[in-house]
């Protein structure tokens, strides 16, 4: 069990980060602009508050509203991966080819057990420190101090806003996390936390808030800056598999308790339902997308509350 425990914590930690890539660095910039980098370290308070109250309340699991969460994390990971691939990769490619051999590769992955993953995670975990520590000694130097001048000029309900969407996005998938109650480690999380701490600081500093919030995706544009020598360039696309790595962890992890809760056959098929209203509806309108954006906040918020709700009053728990 200890064993289990502690590779758990790399799942934690790519968890925390998942629903920032092309969702959270982009809603929090343009919620508090220059103040982003305040709302992340009032966030992590609200996170690690939100936290500790979820792991005091009855460790009961409610098939509905689990399913639910999953179910919807599921979604929102795949949209985000595709869209990110479709966009910055691969803008002429049928959508069908980029998000079947994607699917195909969590339902390969939801096959295995948990312990599988958490060990796999363990693996994606060092690949993603080794990419995130070269992007920060690289980018490091061109921060420039005048970018994040003036300070506090917001109003303090625009940074609270940013600080709310922060301990949402960071705490929501940790939820997904088999015995989340009694293997969630704060620890994680304040690293985590300096982490995304961190990438704000070096979008701001290098970017500028009015180029950060300008781009779709920022932190693409981020890493774009970074030359070895100043004649190897071009590395974002590798740098970039580092996001891509905590979309693969959300949604196998939200696979596998959907299969856990159902069985494969269920689970193949809501994954061909997603994938038909993903095609079909949500890539190719922006409109769609665009909504999707807009109500995000609000729906991370029921997802809480049907989940705080489910563990006060469910009386049966699931396996």
């Amino acid at each position: 069990m200890k064993i289990i425990n502690k590779i758990s914590n790399y799942s934690q930690f790519l968890l925390s980060f998942s629903l920032f890539i092309g969702l959270g660095i982009t809603k929090i910039i343009n919620s508090s602009l220059n103040d982003s980098w305040i709302c992340i370290i009032i966030g992590t308070i609200m996170g690690l508050i939100i936290n500790y109250l979820i792991t005091k309340l009855p460790n009961k699991d409610n098939k509905i509203s689990s399913l639910i969460l999953n179910i919807f994390l599921l979604l929102i990971g795949l949209l985000s991966i595709i869209k990110l691939v479709s966009s910055v990769y691969l803008n002429k490619t049928n959508t069908l080819l980029l998000i079947i051999p994607f699917c195909l590769l969590i339902l390969y992955t939801s096959l295995k057990d948990n312990y599988a993953l958490f060990k796999v995670s363990n693996i994606l975990w060092i690949i993603y420190i080794l990419f995130s520590l070269f992007a920060f000694l690289a980018l490091v130097p061109y921060i420039k101090i005048d970018y994040f001048k003036p300070i506090l000029i917001n109003p303090f309900n625009k940074i609270l806003l940013g600080s709310l969407e922060y301990s949402l996005y960071s705490t929501i998938p940790l939820l997904i996390l088999p015995n989340y109650q009694k293997e969630y480690n704060y620890k994680v999380y304040l690293i985590s936390s300096i982490c995304i701490l961190i990438i704000f600081i070096l979008l701001i500093g290098n970017l500028g808030i009015d180029l950060a919030k300008y781009y779709r995706y920022p932190e693409y544009i981020l890493f774009k800056n970074i030359s070895i020598l100043h004649f190897i360039e071009n590395i974002e696309n590798v740098l970039f598999f580092i996001w891509i790595i905590n979309i693969y962890v959300l949604t196998s992890h939200s696979a596998l308790n959907i299969k856990n809760i159902l069985n494969t056959k269920w689970l193949l098929f809501i994954l061909i339902s997603m994938i038909i209203i993903i095609n079909k509806y949500l890539i190719n309108n922006y409109l769609v997308f665009k909504s999707i954006l807009k109500y995000f906040d609000y729906a991370l918020i029921i997802l809480l509350i049907i989940y705080i709700i489910s563990k006060l009053f469910n009386k049966k728990t699931y396996t």
